[in-house]
């Protein structure tokens, strides 16, 4: 990422990432990469990394996040079983306790950093979640692992949500 960033983009991307133990770096920042083109979103825009909090020690992940220069926020299973996403697995949940590590991860994220209690703590769902980009699975051939990359979008306002999603990029909310 360029250290120089541009002060006219607001830096609202929470990429939230589920990955295979020992998934490469070089997997890691290409589907992230990818996934940020298949949805028009600029790199520049990331507020910071999410995921599983047994995943935070990931190799791959560690390097990405000092690589970018992005906090990588480790997040429990209690938490991420709490947020309701359109893609869970089962076969997530029975490996890691929580059905969905990108998507909830990116969803807890964005939350957090809109001052928003996740449902554990607090008890509730705002009455508004943080608009998701649904994930996408990335493998690569001669790299180990498998990767999913959600990105959630952390807007302070019901009406900056409803402009931004209805508007601008036509992904209904």
């Amino acid at each position: 990422m360029n250290q120089l960033s541009n002060p006219l983009i607001a830096k609202n991307l929470w990429v939230g990432i589920g990955c295979k133990r020992g998934s490469s770096g070089d997997l890691l920042h290409w589907a992230v990469l990818q996934a940020l083109e298949t949805y028009s979103l600029q790199q520049e825009a990331i507020a910071g990394l999410a995921t599983l909090d047994r995943k935070a020690q990931e190799p791959g992940l560690v390097t990405l996040a000092a690589q970018w220069n992005l906090p990588l926020i480790a997040i429990s299973p209690e938490i991420l079983s709490q947020i309701p996403v359109p893609h869970p697995s089962r076969v997530v949940a029975q490996k890691v306790g929580t059905s969905s590590v990108a998507e909830a991860a990116a969803i807890s994220a964005a939350m957090i950093s809109l001052g928003n209690l996740p449902p554990l703590f607090s008890g509730v769902l705002p009455n508004i979640l943080p608009k998701l980009f649904p994930k996408q699975v990335y493998r690569l051939a001669n790299q180990p692992g498998v990767v999913s990359v959600a990105v959630a979008v952390a807007l302070r306002s019901n009406i900056a949500v409803a402009l931004w999603s209805n508007i601008a990029f036509n992904h209904p909310i």
